[in-house]
């Protein structure tokens, strides 16, 4: 940033304020320009596939919104300033002058976008493992979290060995009782089974339904990231390339 010149890029470009929580730009909007941030912090995010956005990057200094601007296209995602924030807002037209007769600002927008070709899909995912574990967080309240411990444990060989036993002792009374036990003994064992039976059904296909509802919730939450994390490579790889592009016809 120190070997630009400021007041070059101010005569160029347009210096505008922005407050906390003002949105820069959003999430499809047609880019007109890019953003070289004087001061401040910037935090972009992305819109989840249910219509809520995760922050997934925050910068306090560089150039931000070049990359659609660049070209007109849609913005990949939405900036808003965290805190007070100076920016010089360059247009289309002048970013690319800038980008062909400026070395330093071409080598800080070439660097810049390297970094985020770089780090854009771990970012991401990042912020999709947030999102993931706040949803989980919400599912798993006091008595899910009953619920599921109790359905390992009847999940497992201890439990099955307990029935056992309880049943080999009811059956060895009985027995010792001969003429004296009563009709309805194995009756009540029965059913005892049986509601024992409908109770684990119950508690382990409830904890596995929720389960699996989380899976289905993280793996579509994976698939929408990944597929935003591969939209942006796409289009870093193409402006990369169109400045190389340019480069090489000046030589």
């Amino acid at each position: 940033m120190a070997v630009l010149d400021p007041d070059r890029l101010i005569s160029i470009g347009q210096e505008r304020d922005f407050n906390p929580g003002d949105e820069i730009f959003c999430t499809g909007d047609i880019a007109h320009c890019a953003y070289l941030l004087k001061s401040g912090t910037v935090r972009f995010a992305a819109k989840r596939f249910d219509g809520t956005t995760v922050t997934f990057e925050t910068i306090s200094e560089g150039i931000f919104g070049e990359v659609a601007a660049f070209d007109g296209s849609a913005r990949l995602a939405s900036a808003f300033a965290d805190g007070p924030v100076k920016v010089i807002e360059i247009d289309s037209e002048s970013l690319w002058n800038l980008v062909d007769s400026d070395p330093a600002f071409r080598r800080m927008v070439i660097i810049q976008m390297g970094d985020r070709l770089q780090n854009s899909a771990k970012m991401l995912q990042k912020a999709a493992q947030a999102s993931v574990d706040e949803l989980t967080l919400v599912e798993q309240g006091r008595v899910a979290k009953i619920i599921d411990g109790v359905a390992q444990a009847l999940g497992t060989v201890g439990f099955v060995a307990v029935l056992l036993v309880i049943c080999a002792i009811w059956m060895a009374i009985n027995s010792r009782m001969g003429d004296k036990a009563p009709d309805t003994g194995y009756v009540y064992l029965g059913l005892a089974l049986g509601f024992i039976s409908v109770a684990v059904t119950s508690i382990v296909l409830h904890s596995q339904n929720r389960n699996s509802k989380i899976m289905n919730k993280r793996k579509e939450v994976e698939f929408h990231t990944n597929l935003l994390a591969q939209r942006q490579i796409e289009t870093l790889h193409t402006r990369l390339g169109e400045i190389e592009e340019r480069l090489l016809r000046k030589l």
